[in-house]
C-alpha cells in the first residue's frame, strides 16, 4: 500500500540514494527542489521597460571580460575589433533585424561609444558564417551561466527544432508531394529556477538527443554547481545514469515502458530503477520541474526567433548561440532589477560576481 506521497507504507520515507548507490553522494531527501515562484509584476514590468538599456552595458561587459583585443601589425585592411563586431551581431539578434535594417541601431551604439565603428552589413554577415567565432560565443554563453552558480539546484536538458531557410528538395519532387522546410536541433541544459541556459549544442535534424546528455550536462554542473538533472525518457539509459554517480548528481529520468532493473553493470540504473518503481509519483512530481526546459524554448520562439536566416550549418550554430546569449542577457537583467541595480552599476555587480563564483568554473567558462 503506499501513502498519498507515493511511498509505500512501512518503508522510511527519509530514504537515501547513497545506501542504493553505494557511492552516490547526494540523497533526495536532502536535495533542495525548485518550487514554481509567483511572478513579482512591478519587477518583471521594470525589466521589461529597462531592458534595452540594461543590454547594451551587459554586452559591453561581457566582451570586457571574456573577447580578447583584436590583434594589431597584420597586412593588409584594418579588421573589425572582434568585440564589437560580436556586439554588432548581439544586438542583431536582440532587435531580431535583417543586417541592413540593423544598421541604424549600429549606429546608435556608435554614437554611444559602445563600439569604435558601427560595420558595413556585408562584414556582419561574413563573421556570422565564420566558425571562428564560435569558440567565442561559447565563451561567453559560459560566463553568462556562471553568474547564476549556486542559484540553480535543478537543471533540465531538452532539445527543440528551428526551421531553416532550406526545403527538401529531389524526392518530394520525383514524388509529387509539397516541400517541406528543414529544420536543425538546438539542444540546451536550462535552470529550472531562472531558465538560464548553461550550455548548448546545434546538429543536423537527423541527431539523437541522448549523446548530447554527457558533454552538455558535464559543462552545465561545472557553471551551475546543481544537484539534480532531469530529462524525459530520451536520455533513459545506463550511461547517462551512470554520468549522474559520477557527477554527484541525482539523474531525474524516467524508464522507457520495457525497460528492467536488471543492472547489467550499471548499478545506477538499477537503483534508480527501483526507486522510481516503489516511489513513482514522488519521482514524478520531482521529475516535472523539465517542463521549464519547454518554457525557454517557447519565451526564445515567442520572444527573439523561431528560424535561422543562414544557409550553412556554421552560421546557423553561431546564429542560435547569439540567441541564447540575448536571452540569457535577459535573464541577468531581470535578476538585476529584483535586486535594486541601476545601469550604472553593471561593471561593479559582474566583477563581484565573477569573484564570488568558482574561479575553477569561471577559468572553464573562458
Amino acid at each position: 500500500m503506499m501513502n498519498e506521497n507515493g511511498v509505500n507504507k512501512g518503508r522510511d520515507t527519509n530514504w537515501a540514494l547513497q545506501s542504493n548507490l553505494n557511492d552516490f553522494s547526494l540523497s533526495l531527501s536532502n536535495a533542495t527542489f525548485t518550487s514554481p515562484e509567483k511572478r513579482d509584476w512591478p519587477s518583471y514590468n521594470k525589466a521589461q521597460t529597462k531592458e534595452r538599456q540594461f543590454f547594451f552595458r551587459i554586452a559591453d561587459e561581457l566582451m570586457r571580460i571574456t573577447v580578447p583585443e583584436t590583434p594589431t601589425g597584420h597586412i593588409g585592411r584594418p579588421r573589425m575589433p572582434l568585440g564589437d563586431m560580436i556586439k554588432s551581431l548581439l544586438v542583431q539578434k536582440y532587435e531580431e533585424k535583417s543586417s541592413r535594417r540593423t544598421t541604424g541601431y549600429l549606429q546608435e551604439l556608435e554614437n554611444r561609444r559602445y563600439i569604435e565603428k558601427k560595420p558595413h552589413f556585408n562584414t556582419s554577415l561574413k563573421y556570422l558564417k565564420s566558425p571562428a567565432i564560435t569558440p567565442y560565443l561559447q565563451d561567453i554563453l559560459a560566463m553568462t551561466a556562471v553568474f547564476f552558480q549556486g542559484m540553480e539546484t535543478t537543471i533540465a536538458i531538452d532539445s527543440t527544432g528551428f526551421s531553416t531557410t532550406r526545403f527538401n528538395g529531389w524526392l518530394e519532387k520525383r514524388h509529387e508531394q509539397k516541400p517541406k522546410r528543414r529544420y536543425i536541433k538546438f539542444h540546451a541544459v536550462v535552470g529550472a529556477k531562472t531558465g538560464i541556459i548553461a550550455s548548448l549544442s546545434v546538429t543536423p535534424e537527423t541527431a539523437g538527443d541522448s549523446p548530447q546528455f554527457d558533454p552538455l550536462v558535464r559543462q552545465a554542473v561545472e557553471r551551475l554547481k546543481p544537484q539534480i538533472v532531469t530529462a524525459d525518457k530520451a536520455y533513459s539509459s545506463r550511461a547517462n545514469l551512470e554520468l549522474g554517480k559520477e557527477l554527484g548528481i541525482i539523474p531525474l529520468i524516467p524508464f522507457k515502458s520495457n525497460a528492467t532493473g536488471t543492472a547489467k553493470g550499471s548499478p545506477a540504473w538499477k537503483a534508480m530503477y527501483n526507486f522510481y518503481a516503489t516511489h513513482y509519483v514522488y519521482f514524478m512530481k520531482r521529475y516535472h520541474q523539465r517542463s521549464n526546459v519547454e518554457a525557454v524554448f517557447s519565451s526564445i520562439k515567442r520572444k527573439l526567433t523561431d528560424s535561422v536566416r543562414g544557409k550553412s550549418l556554421e552560421g546557423n550554430i553561431n546564429e542560435l548561440i547569439l540567441v541564447a546569449i540575448v536571452h540569457n542577457v535577459c535573464v541577468i537583467i531581470h535578476e538585476l532589477v529584483e535586486m535594486g541595480f541601476q545601469p550604472n552599476q553593471i561593471e561593479e555587480f559582474m566583477d563581484n560576481s565573477l569573484c564570488a563564483t568558482d574561479k575553477t568554473a569561471h577559468k572553464k567558462a573562458v
